[in-house]
């Protein structure tokens, strides 16, 4: 494939490190490595809270690792959310997109700028306010668009829980974009059944080998971690339930990480035994894996679980609810258990179990962290080849 300039068009993108930043910026140096070059345009937020009440402590334009970044500002004004729900109850909801992210400095951007790229790169559901645009222009100059939706699935199929990702507005958008870069099967087939009919790449994120040496402590509390964003979809309030009911049984810790939503943060703090570390780096992630003895992560919906790959890549076994993308990293009773969403019982149940059963809990990380080496940069540029052979 001949060298090509590729705009990379997202709602957030590094110094953010959750699973979806990860993944787009693994991707554009990918991309790089092969002589491509690649520009990104995003937003000027380094969390969820800051779409709302922006801090603007990013900079707005910077070169990181040959990838040039530009940052736009999302647009606060008098009387926007009225606005806003007023195009939301006529269908058109994809223009504002979650959170009400609409940037016009960066659709202004979009529209003076296209005509010098090759291909246009797009993500993640539901920011359709950002990945709109992107293809609209896209089409609108005849580019190219490769569109990564990350769809956040719960168990395929299970209608109790729906989200933006499935209205007829959003696979509208996706019908748009010239090829889809995909996560797992799961989304593939649901991409199929709702009519896509052009090109699908699998690209996963690679899984850095982790170097990381576990010592045998005595008398160390049995400890749990979680990791990620906390609210009730991350599934927080779950495992704060199955803590409280384990805590009176057997000597454990809980060691939450990540930002919380207010709510959350409140029930975290509520409950004694919960050591909170907020916002950590990726020294203090070492870290936190190397303490803990079972990575719990009890989410409604997840597009992919990288965290997860993280703690096994580690060498402890996690216990996850069912949801497409823990469904696809985990193999149940050999490197983890999946547990209904909200079933804090269940979960209860099987961290007692492992806590019980240190052998088969030891045996359960190795054989994580043996499964997770699928994951690795070599299938990774397996994907990005795909990729380019189809843009050929």
């Amino acid at each position: 494939m001949k060298k090509s300039k590729f705009l990379f068009i997202v709602n957030r993108f590094m110094p953010v490190k959750s699973g979806a930043e990860i993944h787009f910026y693994q991707t554009a140096k990918s991309l790089i490595s092969k002589g491509h070059s690649v520009d990104v345009f995003t937003l000027n937020v380094i969390n969820n809270s800051e779409y709302h009440c922006p801090k603007n402590i990013l900079k707005k334009n910077e070169l990181m690792d040959n990838i040039g970044i530009s940052r736009f500002n999302v647009n606060r004004f008098a009387g926007d959310f009225k606005l806003y729900n007023y195009l939301d109850k006529r269908g058109f909801s994809y223009m504002t997109g979650y959170k009400k992210t609409i940037s016009f400095s960066l659709i202004n951007a979009i529209r003076k700028n296209i005509r010098d790229y090759d291909y246009i790169l797009t993500g993640t559901m539901p920011f359709t306010s950002v990945i709109y645009p992107a293809l609209k222009y896209a089409k609108m100059y005849v580019k190219k668009s490769i569109l990564m939706p990350l769809i956040h699935f719960g168990i395929p199929g299970d209608n109790r829980y729906r989200y933006e990702y499935f209205s007829s507005d959003c696979i509208a958008l996706y019908k748009q974009a010239d090829i889809i870069i995909s996560n797992s099967h799961y989304e593939e087939e649901f991409l199929r059944h709702n009519g896509y009919k052009r090109d699908i790449v699998r690209l996963n994120p690679y899984i850095e080998e982790s170097n990381i040496v576990r010592k045998n402590i005595e008398n160390k509390p049995f400890t749990i971690i979680s990791l990620g964003f906390n609210n009730f979809e991350k599934g927080t309030y779950t495992l704060i339930k199955a803590f409280e009911l384990l805590k009176k049984q057997i000597n454990i810790r809980l060691i939450i990480a990540g930002k919380a939503e207010r709510e959350c943060l409140k029930a975290i703090h509520s409950v004694k035994g919960i050591d909170y570390l907020g916002e950590i780096d990726d020294k203090e992630k070492e870290e936190l894996f190397l303490d803990g003895d079972v990575y719990v992560q009890l989410s409604l919906a997840e597009s992919f679980g990288i965290a997860t790959l993280e703690a096994h890549a580690s060498g402890i076994p996690s216990i996850n609810a069912f949801c497409s993308g823990s469904m696809y990293v985990i193999e149940h009773g050999k490197n983890g258990f999946l547990v209904p969403f909200g079933d804090y019982a269940e979960a209860a149940e099987y961290i007692k179990h492992l806590y019980l059963n240190k052998e088969k809990r030891l045996n359960m990380g190795l054989y994580a962290k043996k499964a997770v080496e699928k994951f690795n940069y070599n299938n990774h540029e397996k994907g990005i080849n795909n990729l380019e052979g189809v843009l050929e």
